[in-house]
C-alpha cells in the first residue's frame, strides 16, 4: 500500500505538471478560436453551468431529497444571486447551444462543461465554485486512509485532470470553505490571489431557526453523510467512539446516517451490532434529518476531505456542539476539532463533551447557534461574490 501511495503521488503531479503547461499555452490557443467574440464590460450574460439533479429552478418549492447537499445549496444559491442581477442562461452537460453562446461571466460547478465553455470564452471572465478540496490533496488522503485501516482502495478516488484543468482555467475559484481547505489548494501550485474561501450560509428558510432545549438524563450524537466511505471519515469516528464508549457512563444514543461504501459495509454492519445504542439509517428525508438534528445534542463529522459539509452548517444552526475535522472548513475553538490520528485524545475530547451535554444549561447550544447564523450568514457571502465580480 505504501508504494501504491507513492507512485499515484507521483502520477498526480505529473498530470499537474502537465495541466499547467497547457494552460500556458492558452494565449496562443486563443488567438485561433474564431468563436471567441470580444465580450465587452457593457455586457451582462451569464452562463451558469451546473447540474438539475442539484437544483431544479422548476421545482424550487418542492424539497426532495436532493436538494440539501452542499453542492445543491450552491447551485440554488448562484441561481437565484445571478439571476436577480443578470440576463442568466442555464447550461448542463447535455447542452446543444452552449457552443454558440458568449457570455460576460461563465460561473461552473460542473467542471467539464465549465472546461468546454471557457475555451470558447476565453475573454469571459470564467469562475469556478469548488465545494471541495484540492484533487490531488483528496486522492492522497485517501489512500493514506487505506493504508491506516489496511482497507481496499475504494471508489473514492478521483481522475484528477478535468478538475485541474478546469481549477487552471478559471480566473477566480469560490472555495467553500476557509483557509485551512484554500491551502490544500496552494499547496499544489494553485496562487493564493485565486482563491476565494466562502462560508457556505445559513438558509433561513429551509434550516432550523426555533431552538428547542435538550434533556440533560441522554445524549444523543448524530454523524449525518450522504456517503459512509473513507472520505467522511467514518472509520475514525468508529475507532474514537469505541474507546470513548469504555469510560462513558452517561446514557447515550448514536444516529448514523448514510448511504454504505461497498468496502466498509460489513465493518459498519458490525459496530451496530455491537453498540445496541447505534441506529444506522441508509436514508432519511430532509424533514426527518432535521427533526433528528433538533433533538441531537453532538453533531459529528470525522471527514478528511471536505469543504464545507452543509449538513455540519444546518446542524450547528439547530444548536448541536461539533466534534469535526479541520477538514470541514469551519471555524472552531480546539475543544471541538478532531485531530489527526490521535484517538486517545479524540476520546476525552468527545467525553468531555458528552458531560458537558448532561448539565441543565442550554445556553452552550443557543451560542453555537447564534454564532453560526452570524457568521455564515448569506448577506455576508453575497458582498463577497459581488466584490469579486466588480
Amino acid at each position: 500500500m505504501k508504494n501504491l501511495v507513492k507512485k499515484n503521488y507521483k502520477l498526480m503531479l505529473i498530470i499537474n505538471l502537465i495541466t499547467k503547461f497547457f494552460c500556458i499555452l492558452l494565449p496562443f490557443i486563443e488567438k485561433y478560436i474564431s468563436r471567441n467574440e470580444y465580450i465587452n464590460s457593457k455586457s451582462n450574460k451569464v452562463g451558469f453551468i451546473y447540474s438539475l439533479k442539484h437544483f431544479d429552478p422548476d421545482k424550487i418549492n418542492n424539497k426532495n431529497e436532493l436538494s440539501m447537499t452542499g453542492t445543491s445549496v450552491w447551485a440554488e444559491f448562484f441561481y437565484k444571486f445571478f439571476n436577480s442581477r443578470y440576463k442568466t442562461q442555464y447550461l448542463d452537460f447535455h447542452s446543444k447551444n452552449s457552443n454558440k453562446c458568449t457570455f460576460q461571466i461563465i460561473c461552473g460547478l460542473s467542471s467539464w462543461n465549465f472546461i468546454k465553455l471557457s475555451l470558447m470564452n476565453l475573454r469571459s471572465k470564467k469562475i469556478l465554485i469548488a465545494v471541495n478540496s484540492h484533487p490531488l490533496y483528496r486522492n492522497i488522503r485517501i489512500m493514506e486512509e487505506c493504508k491506516h485501516y489496511k482497507v481496499k482502495l475504494t471508489n473514492e478516488c478521483i481522475n484528477p485532470f478535468v478538475q485541474l484543468l478546469a481549477i487552471m482555467l478559471a480566473d477566480k475559484i469560490i472555495l467553500a470553505g476557509n483557509e485551512y481547505i484554500k491551502n490544500t489548494y496552494i499547496k499544489y501550485g494553485v496562487e493564493s490571489n485565486k482563491i476565494i474561501p466562502i462560508s457556505g450560509g445559513i438558509l433561513e428558510d429551509i434550516y432550523i431557526t426555533k431552538f428547542e432545549a435538550r434533556p440533560t438524563n441522554k445524549v444523543k450524537i448524530i454523524y449525518p453523510t450522504s456517503y459512509l466511505g473513507l472520505r467522511k471519515g467514518i472509520l475514525r469516528f468508529l475507532e474514537i467512539f469505541e474507546l470513548a464508549y469504555e469510560k462513558n457512563s452517561v446514557p447515550l444514543e448514536v444516529l448514523i446516517t448514510g448511504e454504505f461504501c461497498p468496502e466498509l459495509n460489513e465493518k459498519i454492519k458490525s459496530f451496530s451490532r455491537k453498540y445496541k445504542e447505534c441506529r444506522i439509517k441508509n436514508w432519511m428525508s430532509h424533514n426527518e434529518l432535521l427533526a433528528e438534528l433538533q433533538s441531537s445534542h453532538i453533531i459529528v463529522s470525522c471527514s478528511i476531505e471536505e469543504g464545507q459539509p452543509h449538513g455540519v452548517l444546518e446542524a450547528l444552526s439547530t444548536g448541536c456542539l461539533p466534534f469535526v475535522t479541520r477538514s470541514c472548513g469551519i471555524d472552531l475553538d480546539d475543544k471541538f476539532i478532531v485531530k489527526e490520528w490521535d484517538v486517545s485524545e479524540n476520546s476525552r475530547k468527545l467525553l468531555d463533551l458528552i458531560s458537558e451535554c448532561t448539565k441543565d444549561d442550554n445556553s452552550k447550544y443557543t451560542k453555537i447557534a447564534d454564532d453560526v447564523r452570524k457568521s455564515n450568514d448569506w448577506n455576508l457571502v453575497t458582498k463577497k461574490i459581488v466584490n469579486i465580480l466588480y
